[in-house]
């Protein structure tokens, strides 16, 4: 399979190439058909994303002989639209949800874009409010009345926050009519905003085991209460929202180690994509490659060790949704 330049569609952030290893794939006609370069698109600069692409490229290729890997920034959704044509891109992350989207065809993509499989999920994200004690809100419910921050206009957390509003019965309109207010600020200005008393709750872009340290800063400003959703709630929107779970968040901050019973939030899951046409051989090597190395994965970022436990490496991902290599691989390592 051709590289060809990524200029057209992605930035080029960093080339790792010619680490060589031992790990010959397949008899020598399956590794002629094999790619000799690969481009990993990942996300924004310096984000969890990108530095994990970073880490994986250099453990592909040190597992994988002959072969060169590029990762490059992105987007979750443009990198599903690059890895489904395989010409400027054959692998990346993006989220399991957009998946299901990509393949029926339904907003925000335009037609069905079939040749998506999936390699391994490697992680979750789960957006949750953090909250002003002073406010009074105990429940994602309570947020119908209150000065509101969620993450900006048509990202996949405001989206989950919008529909999660829609099945308590309210929205932004709503918010505003009821005496609060809605923004839609980066997470850096919102902390700001609630130091200053201008805002109840924020909406905090995080995994569900891993702090962030602005809410640990904020914390130290104010008492905090991080609110869950109800559990109906989180039934409906599973239902009718593909590629989500219902996911306790972990005692990762002072106001959750008092909090009682676990707080239950809606985590979206993160994977790793190919093309469908890539040989099955080398995605198992290339898979087995990542797995084999996925500790290094945990020193970029914790959000990572969701994969240390193998059973989540199908949690809620049919099998149809793999790339054949990577199957098998995954239940391998699985012992099945």
């Amino acid at each position: 399979m051709r590289h060809s330049t990524m200029s057209r569609k992605a930035t080029y952030l960093g080339i790792f190439c010619l680490a060589f290893g031992a790990g010959m794939f397949g008899t020598a006609a399956e590794a002629a058909d094999a790619p000799k370069r690969i481009t990993f698109v990942a996300g924004t600069v310096g984000g969890a994303w990108y530095n994990s692409a970073a880490v994986m490229s250099q453990a592909i290729m040190s597992e994988v002989k002959g072969l060169n890997v590029t990762a490059t920034s992105g987007l979750s959704l443009g990198n599903i639209r690059l890895i489904n044509e395989g010409q400027d891109a054959q692998m990346g992350w993006t989220y399991l949800a957009s998946v299901f989207q990509a393949r029926e065809g339904v907003k925000p993509f335009k037609k069905e874009l079939k040749n998506v499989r999936i390699v391994l999920p490697g992680m979750l994200g789960s957006p949750y409010f953090v909250c002003n004690k002073k406010s009074g809100v105990k429940d994602w419910g309570d947020l119908k009345s209150k000065r509101v921050i969620t993450s900006q206009l048509g990202g996949q957390n405001e989206n989950l926050t919008r529909k999660v509003f829609g099945l308590y019965g309210f929205d932004y309109d709503d918010i505003k009519k009821n005496g609060g207010s809605v923004n839609h600020v980066k997470f850096t200005q919102a902390v700001t905003l609630m130091k200053d008393n201008r805002a109840d709750c924020a909406l905090a872009p995080a995994p569900p085991n891993n702090p962030l340290g602005l809410v640990l800063d904020l914390e130290n400003s104010m008492d905090l209460v991080i609110p869950p959703i109800r559990d109906d709630v989180i039934s409906k929107f599973v239902k009718q929202n593909r590629g989500y779970m219902g996911y306790p968040l972990s005692p990762m901050y002072k106001s959750l180690k008092t909090a009682g019973p676990p707080v239950k939030v809606i985590a979206g899951v993160g994977v790793i994509i190919t093309n469908k046409d890539l040989p099955d051989d080398f995605v198992y090597n290339v898979t087995k490659a990542i797995l084999k190395n996925r500790e290094k994965l945990y020193e970029v970022n914790k959000m990572y060790t969701y994969m240390k436990d193998s059973k989540n490496l199908t949690l809620g991902v049919d099998e149809s949704l793999f790339h054949p290599g990577a199957l098998k691989a995954i239940k391998e390592v699985q012992g099945k």
